[in-house]
């Protein structure tokens, strides 16, 4: 297998994992990174190599430390530089294999989600998650929420529709309301690309 598919094949397993989250309210860790983040866009991969080792030097506990290794890995790939960016992805990716590096929930109550559709193929700048409600919490409710969405070339979401409801209105709203603040990558093609998620709400520790 040549490297460069190799490289291909990781980079497309730790895109699963790796999803930059930025809240509404934007800390200075989130501007950093986002800093970075668009000189990698525009091609600077070089200086964007260096804002993300900033980032990470500066704010070595922050959740997106990992994403910014991530992106080093994929500036050093743009500039052909092969032998480092396998180092880096097969590093990050053996952490990932031993669930080191995935996002967990602590025992708290809150949903998780997974999306499929063409839209899943660009990163996402903003995510947010559907805030568990009180009253579904304290009546045991649980439930799965399927939405189809579609995001604008500019990374807004445009549109959201129940694709299969929980049974709930009130908690397919909540749903809908979250997804409704993502913001994904731009794209250069001047089309509306779809998407697919579902949004599992599940309390911890039920017997």
């Amino acid at each position: 297998m040549k490297k460069t598919t190799k490289i291909t094949l990781m980079v497309g397993i730790l895109l699963t994992f790796f999803i930059p989250q930025f809240s509404l309210a934007r800390t200075p860790a989130e501007k950093q990174f986002e800093f970075a983040y668009e000189l990698y866009k525009s091609g600077q991969f070089e200086l964007a190599t260096q804002e993300f080792q900033r980032f990470i030097n500066t704010f070595p506990d922050n959740k997106n430390c990992s994403i910014a290794q991530f992106y080093i890995g994929k500036c050093y790939y743009n500039q052909e530089e092969y032998k480092k960016a396998a180092s880096i992805f097969e590093k990050i990716l053996l952490k990932c294999l031993d669930f080191s590096c995935i996002r967990k929930s602590e025992g708290k109550e809150a949903p998780s989600s997974k999306f499929r559709g063409p839209v899943s193929t660009r990163g996402i700048l903003r995510m947010v998650e559907p805030i568990y409600p009180e009253w579904a919490k304290r009546q045991g409710i649980e439930g799965n929420v399927e939405l189809k969405f579609w995001v604008l070339p500019s990374g807004e979401v445009s549109s959201i529709e129940v694709f299969e409801g929980s049974g709930r209105p009130s908690l397919d709203r909540v749903a809908a309301d979250a997804l409704s603040q993502w913001k994904f990558e731009s794209i250069k093609e001047d089309v509306i690309q779809w998407g697919i998620i579902t949004f599992r709400f599940r309390l911890k520790n039920k017997k």
